[in-house]
Protein backbone atom coordinates (compact mmCIF):
# COMPACT_ATOMS: atom_id res chain seq x y z
CA UNK A 1 0.00 0.00 0.00
CA UNK A 2 1.22 3.47 -0.81
CA UNK A 3 2.18 5.58 2.19
CA UNK A 4 3.66 8.75 0.65
CA UNK A 5 0.99 11.45 1.17
CA UNK A 6 2.26 13.58 -1.73
CA UNK A 7 2.04 10.64 -4.12
CA UNK A 8 -1.41 9.65 -2.85
CA UNK A 9 -2.71 13.22 -3.16
CA UNK A 10 -1.25 13.59 -6.66
CA UNK A 11 -2.82 10.35 -7.85
CA UNK A 12 -6.20 11.23 -6.34
CA UNK A 13 -6.18 14.68 -7.95
CA UNK A 14 -5.42 13.19 -11.36
CA UNK A 15 -8.00 10.43 -10.93
CA UNK A 16 -10.74 12.81 -9.76
CA UNK A 17 -10.01 15.20 -12.60
CA UNK A 18 -10.67 12.37 -15.05
CA UNK A 19 -13.76 11.03 -13.29
CA UNK A 20 -15.33 14.44 -12.72
CA UNK A 21 -14.23 15.98 -16.05
CA UNK A 22 -12.42 18.81 -14.24
CA UNK A 23 -9.66 20.63 -16.10
CA UNK A 24 -6.85 22.60 -14.50
CA UNK A 25 -8.30 25.84 -15.85
CA UNK A 26 -11.38 25.20 -13.67
CA UNK A 27 -9.30 26.15 -10.64
CA UNK A 28 -8.54 29.56 -12.15
CA UNK A 29 -12.23 30.20 -12.79
CA UNK A 30 -13.34 29.26 -9.29
CA UNK A 31 -13.06 31.57 -6.33
CA UNK A 32 -11.31 29.04 -4.12
CA UNK A 33 -7.99 30.83 -3.94
CA UNK A 34 -5.74 28.28 -5.62
CA UNK A 35 -4.41 28.51 -9.14
CA UNK A 36 -4.38 25.89 -11.85
CA UNK A 37 -0.59 26.13 -11.88
CA UNK A 38 -0.41 25.24 -8.19
CA UNK A 39 -2.80 22.29 -8.61
CA UNK A 40 -0.78 21.09 -11.63
CA UNK A 41 2.43 21.20 -9.57
CA UNK A 42 0.78 19.27 -6.73
CA UNK A 43 -0.53 16.68 -9.20
CA UNK A 44 3.04 16.22 -10.47
CA UNK A 45 4.42 16.11 -6.89
CA UNK A 46 6.55 19.19 -7.57
CA UNK A 47 5.17 21.11 -4.58
CA UNK A 48 3.00 20.58 -1.55
CA UNK A 49 -0.16 22.19 -0.23
CA UNK A 50 -1.30 23.60 3.07
CA UNK A 51 -4.27 22.10 4.88
CA UNK A 52 -6.33 25.08 3.74
CA UNK A 53 -5.40 24.58 0.08
CA UNK A 54 -6.08 20.84 0.38
CA UNK A 55 -9.57 21.68 1.65
CA UNK A 56 -10.11 24.01 -1.32
CA UNK A 57 -9.02 21.36 -3.81
CA UNK A 58 -11.25 18.77 -2.14
CA UNK A 59 -14.20 21.16 -2.27
CA UNK A 60 -13.88 21.42 -6.07
CA UNK A 61 -14.20 17.64 -6.30
CA UNK A 62 -16.99 17.40 -3.73
CA UNK A 63 -15.05 15.27 -1.24
CA UNK A 64 -13.67 15.79 2.26
CA UNK A 65 -10.01 16.86 2.57
CA UNK A 66 -9.04 13.67 4.43
CA UNK A 67 -10.42 11.58 1.57
CA UNK A 68 -7.80 13.09 -0.73
CA UNK A 69 -5.08 11.43 1.38
CA UNK A 70 -6.40 7.87 1.29
CA UNK A 71 -4.78 5.53 -1.24
CA UNK A 72 -7.44 4.00 -3.46
CA UNK A 73 -6.98 0.82 -5.40
CA UNK A 74 -10.48 1.38 -6.77
CA UNK A 75 -10.92 4.98 -7.91
CA UNK A 76 -14.71 4.72 -7.75
CA UNK A 77 -14.51 4.36 -3.96
CA UNK A 78 -13.38 7.97 -3.67
CA UNK A 79 -15.53 9.36 -6.46
CA UNK A 80 -18.69 7.67 -5.19
CA UNK A 81 -18.13 8.51 -1.52
CA UNK A 82 -17.98 4.85 -0.44
CA UNK A 83 -15.17 5.35 2.07
CA UNK A 84 -17.11 8.08 3.88
CA UNK A 85 -20.18 5.80 4.01
CA UNK A 86 -18.16 2.85 5.32
CA UNK A 87 -16.58 4.93 8.05
CA UNK A 88 -19.95 6.35 9.08
CA UNK A 89 -21.45 2.84 9.30
CA UNK A 90 -18.46 1.60 11.30
CA UNK A 91 -18.72 4.48 13.76
CA UNK A 92 -22.47 3.94 14.18
CA UNK A 93 -22.08 0.18 14.78
CA UNK A 94 -22.11 -1.14 18.31
CA UNK A 95 -18.89 -2.32 19.97
CA UNK A 96 -19.33 -6.02 19.17
CA UNK A 97 -19.98 -5.28 15.49
CA UNK A 98 -16.89 -3.04 15.30
CA UNK A 99 -14.81 -5.80 16.89
CA UNK A 100 -16.17 -8.31 14.36
CA UNK A 101 -15.37 -5.96 11.45
CA UNK A 102 -11.87 -5.27 12.78
CA UNK A 103 -11.10 -9.00 13.20
CA UNK A 104 -12.43 -9.72 9.71
CA UNK A 105 -10.26 -7.00 8.15
CA UNK A 106 -7.18 -8.17 10.06
CA UNK A 107 -7.78 -11.78 8.96
CA UNK A 108 -8.31 -10.78 5.31
CA UNK A 109 -5.24 -8.53 5.34
CA UNK A 110 -3.07 -11.29 6.76
CA UNK A 111 -4.41 -13.70 4.16
CA UNK A 112 -3.65 -11.30 1.29
CA UNK A 113 -0.14 -10.65 2.61
CA UNK A 114 0.59 -14.40 2.51
CA UNK A 115 -0.70 -14.74 -1.05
Amino acid sequence: MKTNPSQILAENIRMLMLLRNVEYKHFDKSSIGITSRHVRLVARQECGVSIEKLAEIARVFGVEPWEMLIPYSNSRMLADGEIKKLIALYVEADQSDREFITKFIERESAHKLKA
